[in-house]
């Protein structure tokens, strides 16, 4: 058994264990921001724009032509889709009466934030014409899920899930 000696001092704090103390806490804090600077700088992922200034504008043309539709209020639909070796943008505009809005011209423009490219897509000869069969037939398919609910209650459907998207 091993006894504890009693008649030893307890060690003194003197400066210089202080100095010590306190140039390692800075290491210690200065190692892990070194750490995180250099994982934050190598994961950027946020947007690039050569001029915020001419972003700003667009941003507010974009805004206002936004709040002019708003006004309209038309209900507009994308859904994009993957296809083998293609990517399909379905689109439907409906006027506030929930009419179908016709001689209306789709231009789509799928871009990932840290691509430069763009891709701008419109509506060919052939969607043109097959668009009005396609849409009859979502509309029968969406009448058949809707049996049984009310003008009302399908509205407020819509409205949820519309909600639902816009916070996806």
């Amino acid at each position: 058994m091993v006894a504890a000696n009693d008649n030893r001092a307890p060690r003194p704090l003197t400066g210089r264990t202080v100095l010590i103390c306190l140039i390692g806490f800075f290491a210690v804090v200065f190692i892990a921001n070194g750490i995180m600077i250099s994982a934050a700088i190598s994961t950027f992922g946020g947007v690039e724009t050569a001029s915020s200034y001419q972003a700003g504008l667009a941003f507010a043309r974009e805004a206002a032509a936004a709040h002019a539709q708003d006004d309209l209020h038309w209900r507009v639909t994308a859904q994009v889709r993957h296809a083998p070796g293609a990517t399909l943008v379905d689109i439907e505009a409906r006027d506030s009466a929930g009419r179908p809005l016709a001689g209306l011209t789709a231009t789509a423009q799928l871009a990932h934030p840290n691509d430069r490219r763009a891709f701008n897509l419109e509506l060919t000869a052939e969607g043109k014409a097959v668009y009005p069969k396609l849409r009859a037939s979502v509309m029968k398919v969406l009448n058949r899920f809707l049996r049984g609910f009310t003008p009302k209650e399908a509205q407020q459907l819509e409205s949820f899930l519309q909600r639902m998207l816009e916070n996806a």
